[in-house]
């Protein structure tokens, strides 16, 4: 399940005295900067005695005066309350006035002392009621969770957290006479900050320190570099790009996020490297409206985002009068109105096209449709080369026909949700219906591999249960896919549906760079063809001959491009390291001595919103060749040896001849 960014709760500094507050907090942002929501999760309290109660309303009046400016356009602040069940006490575009706002917490009642309720079902209630467009969420904006909890082991699931995808939030948690010690709460790579006060009349100690801290992180996050002027192009009925830029090097990833606008909801995410200023977004259907979301992550954190609303025209070809949307005779769209794609020449290259274009996966049947009632009738005849993405950018002839040509596609189709090209959780069509993917017994590289190919991706480096999961899925039978018998025949439908389980995230191998090593020198030879070798495959280790005292040059490359990162040769003589480049690094090892022989291997690091390495594969570096002196000096023995075999044989000659 994945919320739309969820823009909880942002408290933060004023330089202006407060209203009914003698509190003043200083904070260096201008009324433009301070826009943010603000989410305030009351968790528990429910066995403490009135006037205790009393204590955390007044910490919360106290804490509202120091937001900075109220309003539509400035700051939004909700309330959730949970003691057995979450309740709402006011939304996010409930009030648009510090005034009535302190007065609504005023009216804030003590939940009734009864078991249960937890932080968890507060943060799922928060995204199914508070982060939505009509309850005045606003996806633009940073967030902050204040957690403010009288519970011991309180706090929330880190679990639950992930499965939301909590790009934009920031935790703070406020624990008043708690015992325990809470786990750490870590999103993002941004660990959760924690005030603990012991009693229930110091609780109003800490706002200023509170709001300190969370001036703190907005002043950190509005200075990094955002994307901006977001822009579409290529938009077509089921894909489109979206371009920006970013005045910065040190972006690690995009994320993306894609929301269908009628009905507000979340359709997908997805990642890019931070060196690309574009992405293809996939899956989407005609005649909708989207807003695109695209964020940059540092090694800090994540920015603020920019936002942009794009339509996607109507399909220009259709299946008709099939089972379903994939299947049926094929119809094109020309001058308003739909007439039929001819059979005759009709193949499976041209078919391929269609089921792209239509977003319905590979072709499945191809053959001509039934006979024309009337006879021959006008439609028109393509030929195309694959690489067009509809069918009418294929060259086309009006002719007449006999037959309609009538397509089956496999409506099989998958993608990786929330991650990369080839790397991320699975999800799967069917009946039209997204669902995270999940297996009848455990997974095996076998089966990931299947899928891995499907997508173009390579084999399966990784397939695990991933991530928190509540809601339908589709499951799939591992030895059913690893027989290739089609993933909508390997479905297991009969199963329980709904359970609670982690969904499959997929690593595949075209996802990573290969990481490659090579020598050079004017006096280096290699024993076999190329010194280059790749991180994937051979075990092997090549020899590289070089001249003692000589220098010769390690590189270090990747075959693509990839995150900013730092390469590491590993030799002889210790471990060196330099940064990436253009994605290559070289070494130079100067003046070769015996110190320098051995096995020289290059590692690559960098961070995919957590920090990997890959390694290449190993050459060894041996002395071979002669070095120069000594080649002068076989030269040289060369020369006066034949100088002396000439002359010998000039003299034996003279000698003869005076004998003679």
């Amino acid at each position: 399940m994945d919320p739309p960014v969820l823009l909880l709760l942002l408290l933060f500094c004023s330089e202006t005295w407060a209203q009914n507050s003698g509190a003043h907090t200083e904070c260096s942002l201008s009324e433009e900067e301070l826009r943010a929501d603000l989410m305030l999760l009351l968790d528990g309290f429910n066995h403490i005695g009135p006037d205790d109660f009393s204590r955390v309303r007044d910490f919360l009046k106290t804490l509202l005066p120091m937001v900075g400016p109220v309003g539509p356009d400035l700051v939004r602040v909700s309330l959730v309350k949970c003691g057995r069940d979450p309740e709402v006490e006011f939304y996010l575009n409930t009030f648009h006035d510090l005034s009535s706002m302190v007065d609504a917490v005023s009216r804030v009642s003590q939940s009734p002392p009864l078991p249960g309720g937890s932080s968890d079902r507060a943060v799922d209630f928060i995204e199914k009621n508070i982060t939505q467009k009509d309850r005045g969420y606003r996806a633009e904006t940073p967030d902050i969770l204040v957690l403010v909890t009288d519970r011991n082991s309180s706090g929330v699931n880190t679990d639950v957290l992930d499965s939301l995808r909590f790009i934009n939030l920031k935790v703070f948690v406020v624990r008043v006479k708690v015992t325990d010690e809470l786990k750490v709460i870590k999103i993002n790579d941004d660990v959760a900050e924690v005030f603990t006060v012991e009693d229930y009349n110091s609780i109003s100690n800490i706002s200023e320190e509170l709001t300190r801290s969370m001036c703190r992180w907005l002043k950190v996050k509005l200075s990094r570099p955002q994307p901006e002027s977001l822009s579409f192009t290529d938009v077509q009925p089921r894909r489109l790009r979206a371009s920006w830029e970013c005045n910065s090097r040190q972006v690690q990833t995009f994320v993306l996020f894609v929301h269908l606008v009628h009905p507000e909801s979340k359709v997908q995410g997805i990642s890019v490297l931070g060196h690309e200023r574009s992405a293809e977004i996939l899956h989407l259907l005609p005649n909708k409206s989207y807003r695109i979301i695209v964020y940059a992550y540092y090694s800090t954190g994540f920015s603020n985002p920019d936002t942009g609303v794009v339509t996607t025209p109507q399909d220009g070809v259709r299946l008709s009068a099939g089972p379903g949307r994939c299947s049926g005779s094929v119809e094109l769209l020309m001058d308003g109105s739909w007439s039929s794609v001819c059979g005759r020449d009709f193949g499976l290259t041209e078919a391929a096209v269609v089921c792209a274009e239509l977003d319905c996966g590979a072709v499945s049947e191809l053959h001509q449709g039934a006979l024309f009632t009337e006879g021959p009738a006008v439609g028109r005849s393509f030929h195309c080369d694959g690489a067009e993405t509809s069918l009418k950018e294929c060259e086309s002839s009006e002719t007449r026909c006999s037959a309609a040509a009538h397509l089956t596609c496999s409506d099989e189709v998958l993608r990786l949700y929330h991650g990369f090209s080839c790397a991320g959780d699975m999800e799967l069509r069917h009946n039209d219906e997204w669902r995270p993917v999940m297996t009848s017994e455990d997974p095996d590289l076998d089966f990931g591999s299947v899928l891995c190919e499907q997508m173009g991706c390579g084999s399966a480096l990784k397939v695990e249960y991933l991530r928190f999961y509540s809601g339908p899925f589709w499951r799939l039978q591992p030895e059913c896919v690893k027989q290739r018998s089609g993933l909508t025949n390997c479905l297991d439908l009969d199963s329980h549906m709904n359970e609670t389980k982690g969904g499959l995230g997929l690593l595949c191998s075209e996802f990573y760079p290969v990481v490659r090593v090579s020598v050079s020198s004017e006096g280096a030879s290699v024993s076999s063809e190329g010194a280059s070798v790749s991180s994937e495959g051979a075990s092997r280790v090549q020899r590289v001959l070089v001249m003692l005292g000589t220098n010769f040059s390690v590189s270090c490359s990747l075959d693509k491009p990839f995150v900013p990162g730092q390469f590491h040769l590993l030799s002889p003589t210790g471990t060196y390291t330099l940064s990436s480049v253009n994605h290559s690094a070289h070494f130079l090892i100067q003046d070769f001595s015996p110190a320098h022989i051995g096995n020289y291997t290059c590692v690559f690091c960098g961070t995919v919103l957590i920090k990997r390495c890959f390694k290449s594969t190993t050459l060894y570096v041996t002395p071979g060749g002669a070095s120069t002196l000594t080649l002068v000096l076989i030269s040289i023995c060369v020369v006066v040896i034949i100088i002396i075999i000439v002359s010998a044989t000039v003299l034996t000659i003279y000698c003869r001849r005076r004998k003679g």
